[in-house]
């Protein structure tokens, strides 16, 4: 491609990108005050995503703490007696 061809097509480019919008948010004005609300909470874990998905998982600290250690160890017996 020769620069002026490549100049053409970056300003195509560019005309495109300006004259794009945002999409819609999928969430409510609630569901992301309410998200926030728990983000900002240092008692709680959240994880996104979640199962191939956008979902999110909740979860205070102290229960995570407390199955942190035995969910792998499940998953790893799971494992050998297949």
């Amino acid at each position: 491609m020769n620069p002026d061809e490549a100049e053409d097509l970056r300003s195509e480019v560019m005309g495109v990108l300006r004259s794009a919008s945002c999409p819609k948010p999928n969430r409510t004005k609630n569901e992301s005050q309410a998200l926030s609300e728990l983000k900002s909470n240092p008692s709680i874990i959240m994880f996104l995503p979640a199962n191939k998905g956008r979902a999110t998982v909740v979860l205070e600290k102290r229960i995570m703490k407390r199955n942190y250690y035995v969910l792998p160890l499940y998953r790893v017996k799971k494992w050998k007696k297949n």
